[in-house]
């Protein structure tokens, strides 16, 4: 799954995915992201089209609601932010999934990964980033 989170502070916007994906990242496969919420600037974790940002990949997660931060592995990938569409969950097509991993090929499947790492229930009117990116 996409999945990646902003840590506020930090001088450049990252976007944070699982050890899984190392490889669809390294090999430049992986270009979107889906994240729960509006995530453009200036929201809460929000970035912006253009943004230049780098991409890590967490050896172990962290846990956002106690603050406790991820292991990430030494690849400091750089890329810059081509696109964000928010739309709720359930209006995600597989078309807006292309560049995603392939665990998430539709909405459901979205929900299904989206719960498993925020830890709460998602069940398709919640809205959702769709966030697409080049490697730079």
């Amino acid at each position: 799954m996409m999945i990646f989170w902003y840590s506020g502070g930090m001088e450049k916007y990252e976007l944070w995915f699982r050890l899984a994906y190392r490889d669809i990242i390294l090999t430049k496969k992986m270009t979107a992201a889906v994240r729960p919420g509006d995530r453009r600037a200036p929201n809460n974790k929000g970035t912006s089209i253009g943004e230049n940002v780098i991409i890590r990949v967490m050896k172990l997660p962290g846990n956002e609601a106690e603050n406790i931060n991820p292991i990430f592995t030494d690849d400091n990938i750089p890329a810059k932010i081509t696109a964000i569409e928010v739309k709720r969950l359930q209006d995600v097509t597989p078309a807006d999934l292309i560049g995603c991993s392939a665990d998430c090929s539709d909405w459901h499947g979205v929900a299904n990964q989206l719960s498993l790492i925020y830890n709460q229930v998602f069940t398709g009117p919640e809205e959702v980033s769709i966030v697409r990116f080049e490697y730079t």
